[in-house]
């Protein structure tokens, strides 16, 4: 009998229950087309309630307790849906809802980039945008190559060659087949004066080529360019302050094959004078024996020290990117030799021939340091206006020995008569 009264209770219950619920069905569309909208997620809030409308756009709730409730549908691209709804027990309420389109209008959005003038693609990217004939090495193709100065790069782009400067190593830029007096040198864009007082060419072994960003050859003149380079334009330009936090470091050292052969040849160079007598001690200086040195010329063999190179580059970005500071270093000492062989010929009158007259056997022996620093201060003020202050300091000392053994074949070499050495 308990088991009948509980399940009379049990149906009795359920009716009550059901008795209390009711539905929402719907459709969901876009106002202005009256398209269905699939995939709009229509939730009733504060509630467990939620669904996705099917390909055709509806929707639908059951079984919801009798109540009132806040309706939201919510689609992408659309503004939301939000209604209050009253829902009444054992009634199927229809909510058709249009959606709104939700249009914004972006505004202009401006991107840019900048190239690293170190790059290779910038300087491509150069030489295409040049109103002129110009040609760029970058301070990458520097770095894959041997050089160490701007001379031995410039020895690789086409159309320069390089003439030999008194230490008998290239220096000066000829460009387009005319010598170097048609041309000229610019650091940054600024033309600079030659140490030379007799000739306006600059030498650039002197120039470390870690120090540089790239090196531009422009190969015919501008309306705003120097007047006084027929011939072509090297324009050095110096490493640029980065934009990122940048500490670089690169070391070499080697040791040259002929030294394994023979002695280096050195001299004393204390003795030195860098000025003449007139000029230490007047025009009307009479020459004492004392005032020319000797210890020079007396030379001494001995194993030089390995050849070796060292760079340091450290620059960075403060004052929110506006204010870039950059210092660079770099030290080159190089021990190197050539040995050669001199025939000279003259003709014979006896049988209408050329014939050696002398032989000179020359052994070089040279020592090169080079040095240089650079200091870089940039202040951007905007994206098209910029103040830029670069220092450049550049140190350059040579010496060489030269030894020759001429040997006289026919006489008549160096004021003798006969054949001797």
């Amino acid at each position: 009998m308990m088991k009948l009264i509980a399940l009379i209770a049990s149906i009795f219950f359920s009716q009550f229950v059901f008795s209390q619920t009711a539905a929402v069905t719907g459709k969901v569309t876009n106002s202005n087309t009256n398209k269905p909208l699939a995939g709009a997620s229509v939730t009733i809030n504060n509630t467990t309630y939620k669904t996705i409308t099917d390909i055709n756009g509806m929707y639908s709730f059951s079984n919801i307790p009798a109540g009132e409730y806040t309706l939201t549908v919510s689609f992408t691209g659309f503004t939301l849906y939000s209604k209050n709804i009253k829902l009444k027990a054992n009634e199927a309420e229809k909510k058709n809802i249009g959606l709104d389109e939700k249009i914004t209008n972006l505004e202009t959005v401006n991107i840019f980039t900048k190239i690293n003038g170190e790059e290779e693609k910038s300087s491509r990217a150069n030489e295409r945008k040049a109103n002129n004939i110009r040609n760029i090495i970058s301070a990458k193709a520097m770095e894959r190559s041997p050089d160490i100065n701007a001379a031995n790069v410039l020895q690789r782009m086409s159309g320069v060659t390089l003439q030999k400067n008194s230490g008998a190593d290239e220096a000066y830029a000829i460009v387009r087949g005319l010598e170097p007096r048609y041309n000229n040198t610019l650091i940054n864009g600024v033309k600079i004066a030659s140490p030379d007082e007799k000739s306006r060419s600059v030498s650039l072994d002197v120039v470390p080529s870690d120090l540089l960003q790239k090196i531009e050859v422009s190969k015919s003149l501008m309306p705003e360019m120097e007047g006084d380079a027929i011939g072509g334009t090297v324009n050095l330009v110096m490493k640029d302050a980065p934009d990122a936090a940048l500490l670089k470091a690169t070391a070499s050292v080697g040791y040259s094959n002929i030294f394994f052969d023979r002695k280096f040849i050195s001299f004393s160079k204390k003795d030195i004078q860098s000025k003449n007598l007139t000029d230490r001690n007047g025009a009307g200086y009479v020459a004492q024996p004392n005032d020319f040195s000797r210890s020079n010329l007396d030379f001494k063999e001995k194993n030089p020290l390995p050849s070796g190179t060292l760079g340091v580059t450290y620059g960075k970005r403060v004052l929110q990117k506006k204010l870039g500071v950059l210092l660079a270093f770099n030290f080159q000492n190089q021990y190197y030799g050539t040995n050669s062989l001199y025939n000279q010929a003259v003709p014979d009158i006896y049988k209408n021939e050329p014939a050696i007259s002398n032989i000179a056997n020359r052994n070089i022996s040279t020592q090169q340091l080079n040095s240089g620093i650079t200091t870089h201060l940039d202040y951007n003020f905007n994206d098209r206006n910029k103040l830029t202050i670069t220092n450049l300091f550049l140190y350059s000392y040579l010496a060489q020995e030269r030894e020759v053994i001429d040997t006289a074949v026919k006489g008549g070499n160096g004021g003798r008569t006969v054949p001797g050495t």
